[in-house]
């Protein structure tokens, strides 16, 4: 039977542990999984932390391109690191990989201590559309470095940076800034925030993630037409409590939908204060969903209940949306400890059990809040 999407594999590199595809082609669009320093002749990782991210980003150039895909054609570039202390390693590998500062993708640096095995240092994913040209706007302070682009679009598929707000400050003050650069970044490529379709923040501990409400609520003010938000506790640079990134989709709007049972809520203690899932262009975006029961309304206590919830009501959540899982191109998949993690083997296999029609996935360690220890994150391709 055909299927929509194409995997790809670097030479030599060998399949994702997690069976992830090491990237995945749906429509004009292509996502990766993770990318490591390995050299793929040989199969070595690359001796030391610049040396490892140099390398990492020759594999993403080889995988856009094997993908039938080039770099010119990325927009959003997630840089996991060990350590924070290796962030200023990226700067050389990046502009030379990037080397036109009008056009470079977002870039999203996020901290993955517990993710990054062994050695490794750093891990790279990439998100790409064919057509058009890309553009890119700088915000001066909004991101990590001049190098570094607030916001990228091309063929009106855009993508923010993780955006900060400034050292030293309140995370009241933080959040709000971050906001308002948001507004700034989006009019900045000609689009509004209505086009907005997917935040994932970032925040230093639980206190920190409803701090965020008051400014997310005036960017967007009607519930029932706000984009999808997941937060998610991470380690952040000295003096930075919460950062944000988004994508969207200039000249279309959001559709939002809403489920019983694997419910978002978010804002103000109200259940769909922020919608499960959405849709904007020919692209559905997922909150973290959850393994909640629809039918007792409840997270079960075992993690293999969960973890199979957790992809039924994204199976549920595609229908909604007029789509299947078989438009899936990339997952973020998250758990939280080794029980959650082994869990989480079965309900991938089964709902993906062809190796060469797969999304491409990312799996990640999070202190998720409450009795949840498994959600599911999609970006799914309408035909």
């Amino acid at each position: 039977m055909p299927t929509r999407r194409q995997c790809f594999q670097l030479p030599a590199s060998g399949r994702d542990a997690s069976g992830s595809p090491g990237a995945t082609k749906i429509g004009e669009y292509l996502f990766s999984g993770v990318i490591t320093g390995h050299d793929p002749a040989t199969g070595q990782l690359a001796s030391g932390a610049a040396a490892q991210v140099a390398q990492a980003f020759k594999n993403l150039a080889a995988l856009a391109t094997a993908s039938g895909f080039s770099t010119d054609d990325i927009i959003r570039v997630w840089v996991w690191l060990k350590d924070w202390k290796d962030q200023d390693a990226v700067t050389a590998p990046w502009t030379a990989t990037f080397p036109n500062p009008a056009s470079r993708p977002a870039a999203a640096f996020v901290a993955a201590p517990a993710d990054i095995p062994g050695t490794q240092a750093v891990q790279l994913e990439f998100a790409a559309k064919l057509g058009g040209a890309r553009q890119s706007v700088s915000i001066p302070g909004a991101t990590l470095g001049d190098a570094f682009p607030t916001i990228a679009i091309k063929n009106n598929w855009y993508a923010t940076a993780s955006l900060r707000g400034d050292k030293g400050t309140t995370t009241a003050e933080q959040a709000e800034l971050l906001h308002q650069r948001f507004k700034v970044a989006v009019e900045a490529v000609g689009a509004s925030t209505d086009t907005v379709a997917h935040v994932l923040s970032w925040y230093r501990d639980h206190s920190s993630r409803d701090i965020q409400n008051g400014p997310f609520k005036g960017l967007f003010p009607i519930q029932g037409d706000r984009p999808n938000r997941h937060s998610v506790i991470r380690s952040l640079p000295e003096g930075i409590e919460i950062t944000s990134e988004a994508m969207g989709y200039k000249g279309a709007f959001r559709v939002n939908y809403t489920m019983h049972g694997p419910r978002h809520g978010g804002i103000d203690g109200l259940w769909n204060s922020l919608p499960l899932g959405m849709s904007i262009g020919n692209l559905v975006y997922s909150a973290g969903t959850m393994g909640r029961d629809p039918r007792t309304d409840e997270n079960s206590p075992d993690p293999t209940s969960q973890a199979e919830l957790s992809f039924a009501n994204t199976r549920a959540l595609m229908e909604c949306a007029g789509l299947s899982m078989a438009d899936i191109g990339h997952m973020f998949v998250w758990y939280k400890d080794a029980a959650s993690r082994k869990a989480l083997d079965a309900p991938l296999q089964k709902y993906f059990p062809e190796a060469d029609d797969r999304p491409a996935w990312h799996i990640l360690q999070a202190d998720l809040p409450g009795d949840m220890v498994v959600q599911v994150e999609i970006i799914a391709v309408r035909p």
